[in-house]
């Protein structure tokens, strides 16, 4: 971007702004919580060991690796 041409607020190509970041980062750990929230009421409910809690854990991680690729995959290619 040069000196003349107004900023818009976007960010800039190739870089991900503070915005998209954060909310990287909130939706990666809400994917974990939700799994292992989602876990653990299994398990309250079938009275299970933390089987289920760990299996949350696991498909949060997982699905929050993805999430992650997915957002970020953009400014990955150069």
């Amino acid at each position: 971007m040069s000196a003349t041409e107004p900023n818009d607020g976007r960010p800039e190509v190739g870089r991900p702004s503070m915005w998209s970041l954060i909310g990287l980062g909130s939706g990666a750990v809400g994917l974990v919580v939700g799994g292992v929230g989602l876990g653990w009421w299994l398990d309250s409910v079938l009275h299970t060991v933390p089987v289920f809690v760990f299996i949350g854990l696991a498909l949060g991680m997982v699905s929050a690796w993805v999430f992650a690729y997915a957002k970020l995959r953009k400014f990955l290619k150069q």
